[in-house]
């Protein structure tokens, strides 16, 4: 308990003051933790704590693109240093790479993000099966 000037968030607490964590179990398990967030705004959305850049890609020096039931479609750029322009790996004599269209990648997978998960989709469902 915490004694405050402050009202309590959670209405008339009385002289003991108001709690400042909670106890929280998971399940079915025995054991429970005791955490210093009083979970006073918490909500189940998961776009309120779900962490949505939890990983960043810096200085990329090659991209492929595979589709595993064409080959035509697939392709592979590299470039030698973070400021260098993009080149066609295996490019046919006829190919030519449109830098106005590759300009893009520069920031690609730079900032990912999500506004949900999901909870019970099989692998198979998102594309991650076998």
């Amino acid at each position: 308990m915490k004694k405050s000037d402050r009202p309590s968030p959670y209405g008339d607490m009385g002289e003991e003051g108001f709690p400042d964590g909670r106890y929280v179990k998971l399940g079915d398990s025995p054991n429970v933790a005791v955490i210093s967030d009083a979970l006073a705004n918490i909500e189940p959305k998961p776009d309120q704590w779900l962490n949505k850049d939890f990983f960043k890609v810096e200085k990329l020096k090659a991209i492929s693109v595979t589709f595993p039931n064409s080959t035509t479609n697939s392709w592979k750029v590299s470039r030698e240093s973070e400021s260098a322009e993009w080149k066609l790996a295996d490019a046919k004599p006829n190919e030519q790479l449109d830098s106005t269209k590759t300009s893009g990648l520069n920031n690609a997978l730079s900032s990912p993000s999500f506004n949900d998960v999901a909870t019970t989709a099989t692998p198979d469902q998102l594309g991650l099966g076998s």
